[in-house]
C-alpha cells in the first residue's frame, strides 16, 4: 500500500508540474504579447530592442527539456530562446525538489532456472509444479517487493516469458546469454516505464572479448553476461545507467576478471552517470572481487558502495541470500544492489518469503530503497526490516 500511495505521488507531482508549465508558458506568452505592443518597446523604426524576447516565442510542445540531464531550477522554466518563466512570476507554488525526488526501490533476483521437461511439472522446486508452481511463487513476491528496477538471473526464456506476461506494467531488457538472443539463461532488468524512459541498452560477456556472445574467461564454470541499460529517471529528470549481472559459481579468477571489467564498463557505459548494480556474484562482501568494485582505486572509474551496509553496518552472521531451498538465514549474502554516491540506501531488505514451507528460489531477493542523496533524509520513513 505504501509503495502504491508512493507511485501516486509521483505521478500527481508529475501532472502538477505539468499544469505548472503550461501556467508558466500562458503567463510568458501573454507578456510576450503585451511587451510587443507596447510602443515604449521599440526604438521608433518598429523593431525590437537587442535583448528582448521574439514576438510569438514559445516553449517546447512537450515542457518537458528532455534532451537536458539537468532539470530547470525548481520554480522555473525554460523557454525555446533561452527565457526564463517562474513560478513567482505566474502566481503558481514552486515544487519542493525533494517531493519529486522519490526513492527508486531497486530489487535482485535469482529465480533459479527451470529444469524443463516433465520435472519441471512434477519436481517438488518445478517452476511448473503441478500443485504449487514456482513460477507463481516468484510473481507473488515480486509484486509484494514492488520494485521500480529488478535485476533477474537465471531466467530461462519461457520463465522470461511468464514473468513478461505476469507484469505488463514493466518493461524487460535481456538476451540469453549463450546465443545473445533466447538460447540460454538471461541475466535481464525488468523497469517500469512510468518511472524510467529508456534511452540506451546493451549486453557485454564476461570474457577476454565481451562483445562476443557465449564467450567466456579462461576456467570460467559458465558463461557469463551483464546487461546494462541507460534510463532516465521521469520523477527527477536525471539520467541513471543500471546494470545486473551474475558471476561464474566456480572459478575466483574469473570472478575478479569479472569485477575489473565491469568496473571499466561502468565508467566507459556509465560515462559518470549516477549508477545502480544488481547482480548475483557467488562471493560474499569480504571477497576479494566484490571488494574491486567497493574500491576507491582505480580512481578513473566509478567506485561503488554496498547500499546493505549503509543500513546494516556491521553483520551479525544472519544475511544468508542463497539457502538452496532449506530456508536458511545463518552465513552471508552473494546477492547485491549497489549504487555511486549520487545515490543513498535507506531501506534495505533480505525477503525471506515461504509458501506454505516452500521457497520460490534457491536464492533469497535482496532489495533496497535508493534515494537521491540530497533528500534521502526527508524520504526516510518506516520501511520494511533489513532481515
Amino acid at each position: 500500500m505504501e509503495r502504491l500511495l508512493r507511485r501516486v505521488t509521483v505521478r500527481l507531482l508529475l501532472a502538477s508540474s505539468a499544469l505548472w508549465l503550461a501556467e508558466a508558458c500562458r503567463v510568458t506568452g501573454e507578456q510576450t504579447l503585451a511587451d510587443d505592443s507596447d510602443p515604449g518597446n521599440t526604438d521608433g523604426s518598429g523593431s525590437m530592442p537587442t535583448g528582448s524576447m521574439p514576438t510569438g516565442s514559445t516553449m517546447s510542445s512537450s515542457g518537458d527539456p528532455t534532451t537536458s540531464t539537468e532539470a530547470p531550477a525548481a520554480g522555473s522554466s525554460t523557454s525555446s530562446d533561452g527565457s526564463t518563466a517562474n513560478a513567482e512570476s505566474s502566481g503558481a507554488a514552486p515544487l519542493d525538489p525533494c517531493l519529486s525526488l522519490l526513492d527508486i526501490r531497486v530489487a535482485s533476483f535469482n529465480i533459479r532456472f527451470d529444469n524443463g521437461g516433465p520435472a519441471s511439472q512434477t519436481a517438488t522446486n518445478g517452476w511448473l509444479n503441478g500443485s504449487e508452481p514456482r513460477r507463481d511463487m516468484v510473481i507473488a513476491l515480486v509484486q509484494e517487493i514492488d520494485p521500480d528496477l529488478l535485476g533477474v538471473q537465471e531466467a530461462l526464456a519461457n520463465q522470461v516469458d511468464d514473468l513478461v506476461a505476469a507484469f505488463p506494467e514493466f518493461r524487460f531488457v535481456g538476451v540469453g546469454r549463450d546465443d545473445g538472443v533466447r538460447a540460454g539463461e538471461f541475466a535481464g532488468i525488468f523497469y517500469r516505464p512510468d518511472r524510467f524512459e529508456l534511452l540506451q541498452q546493451g549486453y557485454f560477456w564476461l570474457s577476454t572479448t565481451p562483445e562476443i556472445p557465449g564467450t567466456v574467461f579462461e576456467n570460467s564454470g559458465s558463461i557469463r553476461m551483464a546487461t546494462w541499460i541507460i534510463v532516465r529517471d521521469i520523477a527527477s529528470n536525471r539520467e541513471v545507467f543500471v546494470l545486473n549481472t551474475h558471476w561464474d559459481n566456480q572459478d575466483q579468477t574469473s570472478r575478479e576478471l569479472s569485477a575489473l571489467l565491469i568496473r571499466e564498463r561502468l565508467g566507459s557505459l556509465g560515462a559518470g552517470r549516477p549508477t545502480i548494480m544488481t547482480g548475483d556474484l557467488n562471493a560474499n562482501e569480504s571477497n576479494v572481487a566484490v571488494q574491486a568494485l567497493l574500491a576507491a582505486e582505480p580512481a578513473d572509474t566509478p567506485r561503488l558502495i554496498d547500499g546493505f551496509r549503509q543500513v546494516v553496518p556491521e553483520s551479525q552472521g544472519d544475511e544468508l541470500t542463497f539457502h538452496n531451498f532449506t530456508g536458511g538465514t545463518t552465513g552471508e549474502r552473494i546477492d547485491y544492489v549497489l549504487h555511486t554516491d549520487p545515490f543513498l540506501t535507506d531501506a534495505a531488505t533480505i525477503h525471506r518469503n515461504d509458501f506454505s514451507a516452500r521457497f520460490p528460489s534457491d536464492h533469497y531477493p535482496v532489495s533496497s530503497n535508493v534515494a537521491w542523496a540530497e533528500c534521502a533524509f526527508e524520504q526516510a520513513s518506516s520501511r520494511d526490516s533489513p532481515l
